[in-house]
């Protein structure tokens, strides 16, 4: 197919496009009437069986929308036309900016799209990298060993009536803030000045098991709760119980509890655990190496539209992670930034896949979905789209750990 002397590049970046180009009046006359008889194939009018419409009040009554249509059709066609001759990969729907028609003239368009740019990975052999070690090591067990030790704490009544500095205590209590009560409790606190709000251990120190006490504070202006932040809050106080935190011993009995025949079966469960998170750990640190290294080498221009929507998406995450209370805010340059580095790795990796004929067969995807406890009625083809993309990474990033020069980090 010959190159469409009517299309103008008016605008061009390595990954968008603006264009000018023009459909003839006769072309759009021809079309319209191709239109127009499919038209009076289907059309019923009053007075008239279906299809057996005159051609010329066919004409009369369809003419402007079989004209249009004929415009937007033809305007298409030379459009995808053009970016299947320039072998383009266009992200998004191209839009159409301007639109000029005359009397018996040729229709002008200007329309602008974006698209993927071409990509030539360099740098991606012979990255040098450094593993962290995957050994687990005794103090590690035994962390996890004490973790479950006070996990498995049990709370005992304490017989005295006065409290002590780290005892536990059931207490109801309100806070009442520029006239605002807040009511707290039943809850177990632990008994010391980190664990409650600040000056409120100084005032209760020395109470007895039922007593209430009335006492103000002042909160200091560098509090992590905002809404408390330099406010003088009038303290109601009561402890209803004390307790003892009693913590059990390191031993089969423990194992026991937590499901295990033994203690050494349970450290062998916990190095297992630890293992095979260093190994994960290990594999995500070599992957941001290599992320690292591809950046450095090859810089690459992201179609704004993508770096949107990654960024909204990222957005939405940060919503969620708010609403569970794992607020960690970036603003819209970091965002954009984080989006525009994950995009260029995305493609740099696709396209190193594509030059190293790797690929995922439709058996590795059965037995991947198998392992994660797929139904094959469950296996929709989104779900093959992401098992297959997951899949085809790991053996890129794979690839390229098999030319790395990788050297072993001592702690």
């Amino acid at each position: 197919m010959g190159k469409d002397k009517t299309i103008v590049v008016k605008k061009e970046t390595p990954c968008s496009r603006e264009l000018s180009f023009s459909v003839a009046e006769q072309e759009i006359l021809d079309h319209a009437e191709a239109g127009l008889l499919k038209i009076q194939s289907e059309v019923s009018l009053t007075g008239f069986r279906k299809g057996k419409a005159p051609a010329h009040l066919v004409k009369q009554l369809y003419f402007e929308r079989a004209r249009s249509e004929a415009v937007d059709t033809l305007m298409r066609k030379k459009l995808y036309d053009y970016i299947e001759d320039e072998k383009l990969s266009v992200v998004g729907v191209p839009r159409i900016t301007e639109m000029k028609e005359g009397e018996g003239k040729d229709i002008r368009f200007s329309a602008s799209f974006e698209f993927l740019p071409v990509i030539e990975p360099r740098g991606y052999k012979g990255i040098k990298l450094e593993k962290k070690p995957e050994e687990v090591k005794k103090e590690e067990i035994d962390h996890v060993l004490e973790n479950l030790r006070q996990r498995a704490a049990v709370m005992k009544p304490v017989e005295r009536e006065k409290i002590a500095k780290e005892d536990y205590a059931q207490v109801r209590y309100s806070l009442n803030v520029a006239g605002k009560v807040h009511q707290r409790g039943p809850e177990m606190v632990l008994l010391n000045e980190k664990s409650l709000l600040p000056g409120v251990w100084q005032n209760i120190e020395g109470m007895n098991k039922t007593e209430e006490k009335s006492f103000s504070v002042r909160i200091p202006q560098d509090f992590q709760q905002e809404e408390l932040r330099n406010k003088d809050v009038k303290i109601k106080f009561k402890v209803e119980n004390i307790y003892t935190r009693e913590l059990p011993e390191i031993s089969d009995k423990l194992a026991e509890t937590l499901g295990n025949k033994s203690l050494e079966e349970l450290k062998k469960i916990v190095a297992e655990r630890i293992g095979a998170e260093k190994k994960e750990m290990v594999r995500l640190d070599l992957e941001e190496q290599i992320a690292r290294a591809l950046l450095e080498k090859n810089k690459i221009q992201i179609p704004s539209s993508l770096v949107e929507e990654r960024v909204e998406e990222r957005k939405k995450e940060q919503k969620n992670r708010k609403h569970q209370g794992k607020h960690q805010e970036e603003d819209d340059n970091k965002l954009k930034e984080r989006a525009e580095k994950e995009l260029t790795v995305g493609l740099l990796l696709k396209e190193i896949g594509v030059q190293e004929n790797i690929a995922v067969s439709p058996e590795e995807i059965d037995d991947k979905a198998k392992e994660l406890g797929f139904k094959q009625n469950q296996l929709t083809e989104d779900y093959r789209t992401a098992i297959h993309n997951s899949l085809l990474t790991k053996k890129i990033i794979d690839f390229i750990l098999s030319g790395s020069k990788i050297k072993e980090k001592e702690e």
